[in-house]
């Protein structure tokens, strides 16, 4: 799945359902998906994203300009998080 961000050869939409993420990985997805231009979708709801871990998302938004869906429901997002979304959009 990470190379396919990198080569920019991915589905229009991931579902990482079944997958527990973590902050390192979080984090590597956030990184990869920032410079991607195939992805349209990504769902990463119920993953247990914390809140310091989410601002890596929010900045990813700042780059990523081909994402039109990004679903977080579930996670443990939280004020930190929120802000740095609020700075992106």
């Amino acid at each position: 799945m990470l190379w396919g961000l990198q080569e920019n050869e991915t589905p229009l939409e991931y579902t990482l359902s079944g997958l527990d993420l973590g902050p390192a990985r979080s984090r590597m997805l956030a990184g990869n998906v920032a410079y991607n231009k195939t992805l349209f979708s990504l769902h990463i709801s119920r993953k247990g994203i914390l809140d310091h871990d989410g601002i890596f998302l929010a900045y990813m938004l700042r780059t990523n300009k081909v994402l039109r869906k990004l679903e977080l429901e579930g996670n443990n997002l939280g004020p930190l998080c929120a802000f740095a979304f609020g700075r992106v959009l």
